[in-house]
């Protein structure tokens, strides 16, 4: 019994709280909409745009991604692989290192993107709010 206990108060609370972390960063990717309150206010993101040579550095901040996910004119978006490369949590924050192939419509026609980064999250309110992205497409 003492075994059950330890279990359930010390193990599976950690893999609960691994799975709403990833089902956090899987609705992110998959958003066509600005999911706002995924976000912190003081969100940035760090993007590095291999799609263009010499490749682009961008800062953004999370008005700006709001204003670029209005902007654009995304359709349906499929993860085709999500590879997880760690995942760390302390008592405030939560992080994701990750690669990924995604798919998506832009108006007629249909990209395939691979992308790859660091998603850090902070945990407030037993969920997780996204505070910083470094990503690579």
């Amino acid at each position: 019994m003492k075994f059950l206990i330890i279990l359930f108060l010390f193990i599976f609370p950690f893999f609960v709280s691994a799975d709403r972390l990833e089902d956090v960063f899987r609705r992110q990717l998959l958003q066509t909409e600005f999911l706002s309150k995924t976000y912190h206010k003081d969100y940035y993101a760090y993007i590095i745009n291999t799609s263009v040579k010499p490749h682009e550095h961008i800062v953004i901040n999370k008005e700006e991604l709001k204003e670029l996910s209005q902007g654009s004119n995304v359709g349906s978006v499929q993860i085709k692989s999500l590879e997880i490369l760690s995942r760390s949590e302390t008592a405030d924050f939560a992080s994701i290192t990750y690669k990924a192939e995604i798919e998506y419509d832009l108006g007629d026609t249909t990209i395939i993107s691979k992308i790859s980064g660091i998603s850090v999250y902070l945990k407030e309110n037993n969920d997780y709010i996204n505070i910083y992205d470094a990503n690579r497409f």
